[in-house]
Parts: C-alpha cells; sequence; structure tokens
C-alpha cells in the first residue's frame, strides 16, 4: 500500500522544526513498514534505526520544539524500536533474509505512524493509550538528596532530571607535593558514528600498571549532554591523583566510553582508549579507539572503526618546585 509522509512545510520557526521532525520521523517508519511489506527484513531495520536516530536527536537537552512530556514519549519509543530491531537482527541469518517480514510486529508501528500523522502543531503529542501500554517505561534515576528542594525547573528541565542525572565521580586535584608532577586530563570530545545514539554517556578513567591492577580509584565523568556531527562532546578536566615520577613502568591510563542500554538496564562499555606514559605532554592528544572489551594488558587490540574517529584530550601538567 502506498504510505503518505506527511505534508510539506516551511522552515524557519520553533513549529516549522517541529513539523520538520514529525514528517521526518513518519518518513522513517513509512519507509520501514514499505521494506517489512516487501520482504525485506534488513532494509526495514536500517529503518527503524534511522527513525531511533531521529528520535535520540530531538529528545537532547536544549532542543525546544518538544516539551518534557513529549521527550519522555519519545524515548520510550525509541526504546521500544530499539528493542524490537534488536531482536530481529539477532534472529536475522543470511538465510532468512528473505522471510515475509513479519517478526518485526511486537510494536505496533503503522499505529504509531497513524498518530503522528496527525501532526499535532502547539497541542502536546500523547499517544493513545494502547499504543503507550506497548512502550517499555524509563528508568528513574532518584535526584540526590543535595538538590535544593526550592529550586523551581521547567516541565523540559525536569524531564531531563529523572531520566539522566549522573554527576559523575570526578575528584578535585590533590594538593601538591614538592618536586612531583601532576596531570590534569581535559576529556574533550570523542568520536563516535551516528553519536545521538548512545544513552547518558560517561567516560571512565583508570590509572593501571602493566598487571591491569588500578594504582588509584576510577573517575566517572557526568553525562555527556552535548553533540555534534560524529562527536560527543565532553569537555570536563579530570584530575589525575597519581604524581606522573610514582607510576610504576608499563603503566597507563585508560577510558572506557560507556552508555546506559535500556534493554539491559545497565552501563556497557562501547569502546576504550589509553595514554601511555610516553605520550604524556602538554597540549593535545588524539588517541585511537579500540574494541570492547577492555584490555588493560594491551595485548590484543582491535580498532574500533576504520574511519579516523579518536579520543580527543588536552593534558595539562603541574608542580611544585622548591628552590
Amino acid at each position: 500500500a502506498h504510505c503518505m509522509y506527511g505534508p510539506t512545510v516551511r522552515l524557519g520557526s520553533r513549529m516549522d522544526e517541529r513539523a520538520k521532525f514529525f514528517k521526518a520521523t513518519t518518513s522513517s517508519l513509512c519507509r520501514a513498514e514499505e521494506m517489512q511489506s516487501w520482504g525485506m527484513p534488513m532494509e526495514a531495520c536500517e529503518q527503524f534505526q534511522s527513525a531511533v536516530r531521529l528520535l535520540r536527536n530531538a529528545v537532547r537537552p536544549g532542543v525546544h520544539y518538544l516539551s518534557g512530556k513529549e521527550k519522555e514519549v519519545f524515548r520510550r519509543i525509541a526504546n521500544a524500536l530499539e528493542e524490537m530491531v534488536d531482536k530481529e537482527m539477532e534472529n536475522l541469518s543470511p538465510l532468512q533474509e528473505a522471510s515475509n517480514g513479519n517478526s518485526l510486529k511486537k510494536f505496533d508501528t503503522k499505529a504509531l505512524i497513524s498518530e503522528l500523522r496527525k501532526m499535532p502543531g502547539e497541542k502536546e503529542f500523547m499517544p493513545s493509550q494502547d499504543l503507550l501500554t506497548q512502550l517499555p517505561q524509563l528508568k528513574r534515576i532518584p535526584i540526590s538528596c543535595e538538590e535544593p528542594t526550592s529550586s523551581i525547573r521547567d516541565e523540559d528541565d525536569q524531564a531531563e532530571v529523572e531520566v539522566s542525572i549522573n554527576d559523575g565521580t570526578l575528584v578535585p586535584r590533590r594538593e601538591l607535593s614538592p618536586n612531583k608532577t601532576y596531570l590534569t586530563i581535559n576529556i574533550d570530545r570523542i568520536g563516535l558514528k551516528c553519536p545521538e545514539d548512545y544513552i547518558d554517556p560517561v567516560t571512565t578513567v583508570s590509572v593501571k600498571d602493566r598487571q591491569g591492577a588500578d594504582l588509584e580509584r576510577p573517575q566517572d565523568t557526568p553525562v555527556a549532554k552535548q553533540r555534534e556531527v560524529s562527536y560527543v562532546v565532553f569537555g570536563v578536566p579530570v584530575e589525575v591523583q597519581t604524581p606522573v615520577e610514582d607510576m610504576p613502568k608499563g603503566a597507563a591510563i585508560f577510558f572506557e566510553f560507556k552508555h546506559f542500554k535500556p534493554k539491559k538496564k545497565t552501563k556497557s562499555t562501547k569502546c576504550f582508549s589509553f595514554l601511555e606514559m610516553d605520550e604524556i605532554k602538554e597540549g593535545k592528544v588524539f588517541l585511537e579507539l579500540y574494541k570492547k572489551p577492555t584490555d588493560y594488558h594491551r595485548k590484543k587490540l582491535s580498532l574500533f572503526s576504520v574511519k579516523p574517529l579518536y579520543l580527543h584530550l588536552t593534558l595539562s601538567v603541574h608542580s611544585l618546585h622548591l628552590n
């Protein structure tokens, strides 16, 4: 059946951005449905993944054409689509590619298309109860008890707090000891394909000896809120607690990029990188990314991507020299 993608919209205002989002999401879902009807499950999965990327991009902090409640709904829709596609990809094999495409049916995407096509304008988008019952609940992370109870948040900010509060476990710079060198690592950004796909991304920084044992307690960055084309942006300094002179031969500093996986309800490592002692110098550093699992011994390393994607750092060294 012919699938109508929605009316043409003009560009410019907040309303136009909102209309563009509804139209683009509907178009991706329509194409996915068409691929299913044509018996092309792999291509259908790709279109559903495209819709997920659009949804993830729209619910980022700082996007103002959706309300907080709408962002929560679209996060749930993205999670439902992602779970559906993950299960299909697990079951799909080259011998099954010519199947009838009916396995992607746990979530009623046709009903979602119908409701998205209504183009709510300024009216808040809220799916029918039948559709809502099919959506997984979001993981709730309680607000810190240190949060002032008198603080006032608008609806959009509150939704962000409920879903993605994570202040990290960074520690301040320690008091400098005489004739010792200390390192500050600013984690600028990490290059990734489709950075908007990652939920609540953090980087865990750990200092390891040659055997992979911790030389100090690992630190987690706060959740990265900003995305650029092909990058998750952190922009946070990490204060390494161990003086450079006290790090044993063969030591290295590891950076593990992690993100929340709704299906498993846990943080998962996506890729990792490391900084060796002879690479410590003032200024910018670009480190290669490697496939998980993290190899603290650095014996079996496989590049994460053939594309030129790197972990971007800025290093600063500090010392206290007494006369």
